[in-house]
């Protein structure tokens, strides 16, 4: 994220903050495969890998 847009918007930046912290190969790796070899649609797979990390609730 931009520093100008974090600083003008800061709340979406704190919101951001756990997501931007997840290591690179483990928040994409897994999601990748599910698209590419599950054939999975990218909404769920995102919404899963959100319920996962605790980002959002399940209902």
């Amino acid at each position: 994220m931009r520093a100008d847009f974090a600083r003008a918007h800061p709340r979406v930046a704190e919101i951001m903050a756990p997501i931007s912290r997840l290591p690179a190969n483990e928040s994409i790796t897994e999601p990748n495969r599910q698209l590419d070899v599950e054939d999975r649609e990218p909404a769920d797979v995102a919404r899963d890998r959100m319920v996962t990390q605790r980002f959002v609730t399940e209902e």
